[in-house]
């Protein structure tokens, strides 16, 4: 790899000009944009491209067009000059007697589960925000973020009235007691347990299940329980069967109890929901936190 010779700082000035310069693929316009004169404006790309020894716009008399190298150099730069804004937004929340913070609203399952590495991540990084988890149903994280209540939801249900970022997906697993007849097999067939009473956490898991699993017979005969721990609980003592995300059994008792995947095999899909309207800092950054976490999503 080459090594720039050349010493010289890259401001964000700089930067802001070859975005802009870029946008519009005009000086002149970038520089009025800018509230800077042409040869201002001018200058600064020119002492940009000398301190990266590397032709970063092709001139001609109409237009500028980025080189390829200066394509590269722009997306970098929009990378730069947005954590530059979210810095100062963030150090300035901190220094107030009003400190920025997180509401976010989401189903146990995801907050104990796959969001936990996410959660401590964002802590880490951002120590100076304060975040507040409400623990809910699929509908009710829905309801409240469209509200207000909460700045973002972690649900398998979304709403067209809400923006949304995949999260990925995960596995969905039947939980049966030891010795049920189901165990013969590696996977399990949705009409095997059909009949089976169905032990379900009450956390809108119906409107999940119905849509990843296809087949509303396994839910007529159901109970429902407020915790997790308590269905696995009802499973262990024969109470019925149970459905769990690959994510919730890690935290789990599992002792005397067997998981198998179905066959088709099924999934749910988590999603990071918000309010398109209602867009902040914190948003952006636990976004971005999750973007870069998100090999274990």
């Amino acid at each position: 790899m080459r090594r720039i010779k050349n010493n010289a700082n890259i401001t964000l000035s700089q930067l802001r000009m070859l975005i802009m310069v870029a946008n519009l693929k005009n000086i002149s316009a970038a520089a009025r944009k800018l509230n800077m004169t042409q040869s201002a404006v001018s200058q600064g790309i020119i002492t940009l491209e000398r301190t990266l020894e590397v032709s970063l716009l092709a001139r001609t008399r109409d237009s500028v067009e980025p080189t390829a190298i200066g394509q590269n150099v722009i997306d970098l730069a929009e990378i730069a000059v947005a954590a530059s804004a979210e810095i100062r937004t963030l150090c300035s929340g901190a220094s107030t007697d009003d400190p920025l913070h997180l509401r976010v609203a989401s189903v146990p399952s995801a907050i104990d589960g796959v969001m936990s590495d996410a959660l401590r991540r964002f802590t880490k990084l951002f120590p100076n925000i304060k975040i507040m988890v409400f623990e809910g149903s699929h509908v009710e994280v829905i309801d409240w973020v469209k509200v207000g209540v909460a700045d973002v939801g972690i649900t398998a249900v979304f709403s067209p009235d809400l923006a949304r970022f995949n999260l990925g997906t995960e596995e969905l697993f039947a939980v049966l007691p030891r010795g049920h007849s189901s165990l013969r097999t590696m996977s399990v067939r949705i009409e095997e347990i059909a009949d089976e009473v169905l032990v379900l956490v009450n956390s809108g898991c119906e409107i999940v299940y119905n849509e990843c699993i296809r087949n509303s017979d396994i839910l007529q005969n159901k109970i429902l329980s407020y915790r997790s721990d308590t269905a696995i609980e009802m499973v262990r003592n024969g109470v019925g069967i149970t459905i769990m995300p690959q994510s919730a059994l890690t935290q789990l008792d599992m002792i005397d109890l067997r998981t198998r995947s179905f066959e088709p095999r099924a999934f749910r899909t988590l999603y990071l929901v918000h309010n398109a309207e209602y867009e902040n800092i914190t948003i952006d950054l636990f976004r971005n936190t999750i973007i870069q976490n998100r090999s274990v999503v």
